[in-house]
């Protein structure tokens, strides 16, 4: 599939994470996982939109949201349902660093209660920073300094740019 930036148009695009990470943690091919899962059957919209990468940006950030709400709106149905030992932590990788990142995080009482027992009353606390840490150690030197080489090269034809339009001024 292709994909419009425009429109948020869902690809097959890998998406912007470590995968030997995914695959560690036993993450399967959505795609064909969904395909195996939905073998015979014709897949509804929603369901086929759950397992592609959102190319867009904005795309992305608004299914990050929705389905983060539907997820936490699940627990909280299965603690009511069982008061299980519930610990959810969800935040985008793209995300963590920035100031404004938010992520969704909820911890059962009956889990929080156990945490008080141990003393350990602020346990996403720890997991923040382990996150943080970790993003951190990915974000390659060699990615920073390309960064910094576009943002470089971008700054020098925007001079460029203003040095020929005023030439062209001074000329007239």
């Amino acid at each position: 599939m292709s994909s419009d930036t425009r429109t948020g148009v869902l690809t097959h695009a890998s998406p912007p994470f470590d995968v030997q990470l995914v695959a560690q943690l036993g993450a399967k091919n959505t795609s064909h996982h969904y395909d195996t899962l939905c073998e015979g059957e014709q897949p509804t919209k929603k369901r086929k939109r759950s397992v592609l990468y959102i190319d867009n940006e904005h795309g992305r950030t608004k299914a990050h949201s929705g389905r983060c709400k539907s997820i936490k709106q699940a627990v909280m149905n299965l603690e009511q349902a069982t008061q299980p030992f519930i610990f959810l932590y969800i935040s985008r990788p793209e995300s963590v660093l920035s100031k404004n990142a938010k992520p969704v995080v909820h911890i059962s009482p009956t889990l929080q209660k156990a945490f008080d027992f141990v003393g350990n009353s602020c346990p996403s606390a720890n997991i923040e920073e382990i996150v943080k840490s970790y993003i951190s150690t990915q974000t390659s030197i060699d990615v920073k300094v390309q960064q910094v080489q576009a943002e470089l090269l971008a700054e020098q034809q925007r001079r460029q740019a203003a040095e020929a339009q005023l030439a062209s001024l001074t000329q007239q």
